[in-house]
């Protein structure tokens, strides 16, 4: 993972925290509630997708 857009000093300054990483950058150092809500957000999100795709007959077993 590149810490290059949210790390400007010593990287160890982000020992413990939580960052929003996309395609493999860290994108923003964001707090532990706004790290849990993202995380309840993606995980609805694929079972919407699983939902939709069993609707549709995509995920035939």
């Amino acid at each position: 993972m590149n810490i290059s857009l949210v790390c400007t000093e010593d990287p160890a300054d982000l020992l413990g925290k939580w960052v929003l990483v996309h395609v493999g950058f860290a994108m923003s150092v964001i707090d532990e509630d706004e790290a849990k809500k993202t995380q309840e957000t993606l995980l609805a999100m694929s079972q919407l997708e699983h939902e939709v795709g069993d609707f549709l007959g995509l995920n035939q077993k």
